[in-house]
């Protein structure tokens, strides 16, 4: 532990590590991964704080019917910020770790030039739909608004939601670029601070009396604006070799990322639409007024999932780079690490919520909201179950497995909505969480493990050590920010 901490103390300070030999090749992962997971600590507990705070604050603010729409304009936000990007941003991060781990400056600048391009591209395309689609979707009848509510507030609000999520794409290019460079904690440091904006602007909107579509400007837009501030200032950092321009735009690479980003959205839709989707189904099953059963209860469960995400989820890239750089025996040595993790940290956890929700409810919202049983002990499987799936993910993810997922998640889909629809028929939203839990185990989870087992068997395969043809000195690369 000393030796990490004195790596990653070289690591802030801009120290550079001996690339040509192995064991500094791990010691330096090892450090920005310590560094990612600290500063993931930061952005987890600002998502976990602002969810609670911004729940406590409106389910006050707003009444019954108004609060469920609210939480399913959330649950359509997590959904959509999933897919948001097409996907494009699980392939610049690959490309930019395999540029990063072959110093290849040239191949940098074309990953960052054809990145940009393409991201705000899909941005304001995403913006365009989401407003022809809340200005156009009887949203009255889809989601079952009684006469009276703010169907027209929740119309603009989509709209702005969608805005915020153009931006939050076009700006990606800082996230994706500073995670393939093991560069994570940076990024985890801006969206820790623009997800307290968004709260902050969120809290002055409610405090002065703001409709429902002006609140909801105010958390989403917020959040966005500081982003972009974060893209411009890392652009405007880099060295000019480095800075994207129109001459560094590669159609072939732009092809490559369409192909990996067609793949990654489907994986990423599916995800959002099995995950994400209870309340969607719930409102439209039942009405809005029956999501807050679900929806509630897994806010505060969420922190198992990030508890234990956020020690996982920096592993992509690193993964990424060290499969390029042929360290096989670093990437099983960790996997092994990180499986354990997952369950010496979620399943006490777990138990913990199971056995002391009530209170924490009570506390959170007052004793007017009492959870179903059967609903929690659905929430703690199926977050244990995901955590577990997404450590699996993060190898799969690195390795180019994406079809793989793809299969598996389609399966995930077809089940999950089968048994969720049949289990609020049945028995209300009781069974909703648990056929879920159900549906994880049986497609994903299985099917996984044994894709996982094989490719660290035979799928390691040591790739050339030597940089490709026309690649620049390791000094231009290591000049960026």
């Amino acid at each position: 532990m000393v030796g990490v901490l004195r790596d990653a103390r070289r690591v802030l300070r801009g120290a550079d590590f001996d690339h040509g030999d192995e064991a500094e090749r791990g010691r330096e992962r090892n450090a920005r991964l310590a560094l990612a997971a600290a500063t993931g600590v930061a952005v987890r507990a600002c998502s976990f704080l602002v969810n609670i705070a911004s729940i406590a604050l409106l389910y006050r603010y707003f009444d019954s019917v108004t609060f469920g729409i609210w939480l399913t304009l959330t649950s359509m936000w997590m959904i959509l910020m999933l897919i948001s990007d097409l996907g494009v941003g699980g392939g610049i991060l690959n490309e930019t770790a395999r540029a990063w781990a072959a110093r290849d400056s040239g191949r940098l600048v074309a990953v960052y030039s054809s990145g940009q391009v393409i991201l705000c591209l899909i941005g304001a395309g995403f913006a365009a739909l989401m407003w022809t689609l809340a200005l156009t979707v009887p949203w009255d009848v889809v989601l079952k608004v009684p006469s009276g509510a703010p169907e027209s507030d929740f119309r603009i609000g989509l709209g702005m939601m969608g805005t915020a999520i153009a931006l939050m794409v076009a700006s990606a290019l800082f996230t994706t670029v500073k995670s393939g460079q093991q560069s994570a904690h940076e990024a985890n440091l801006w969206s820790a601070f623009a997800l307290v904006c968004g709260l902050a602007a969120a809290a002055l909107a409610a405090g002065s009396g703001a409709s429902f579509a002006v609140v909801a400007a105010a958390f989403y837009l917020t959040p966005a604006f500081v982003l972009c501030i974060a893209l411009v200032r890392f652009l405007v950092r880099l060295p000019a070799a480095l800075r994207p321009r129109a001459s560094a735009v590669d159609p072939v690479l732009l092809k490559a990322l369409i192909r990996t980003g067609t793949v990654l959205f489907a994986l990423k839709l599916l995800t959002g639409l099995t995950t994400f989707s209870d309340g969607l189904l719930i409102s439209a099953m039942l009405g809005p007024e029956k999501v807050q059963d679900v929806a509630v209860p897994a806010r505060l469960f969420n922190i198992v999932t990030l508890g234990v995400t956020l020690f996982i989820t920096p592993l992509w890239p690193i993964y990424a780079h060290a499969i390029a750089s042929g360290d096989a025996i670093w990437v099983r040595r960790t996997f092994a690490r990180s499986m354990g993790l997952v369950l010496f940290i979620g399943a006490p956890l777990s138990a913990f919520f199971v056995f002391a929700h009530p209170w924490i409810l009570a506390l959170w919202l007052g004793d007017s909201f009492r959870p179903d049983p059967y609903i929690v002990a659905g929430l703690a499987i199926t977050c244990l179950l995901e955590a577990l799936g997404t450590a699996c993910a993060m190898l799969l993810n690195a390795g180019q497995l994406f079809r793989v997922q793809l299969l598996t998640g389609v399966a995930f889909l077809v089940a999950s909505v089968s048994l969720r629809i049949i289990a609020l028929k049945l028995f209300g939203t009781s069974g909703v969480t648990l056929a879920s839990a159900i549906a994880y185990g049986c497609t994903i989870i299985l099917p996984t493990a044994f894709v996982v087992y094989t490719f660290l068997r035979t799928g390691l395969a040591r790739p050339a050590s030597a940089a490709p043809a026309g690649a620049a000195s390791v000094s231009a690369v290591g000049t960026s920010p």
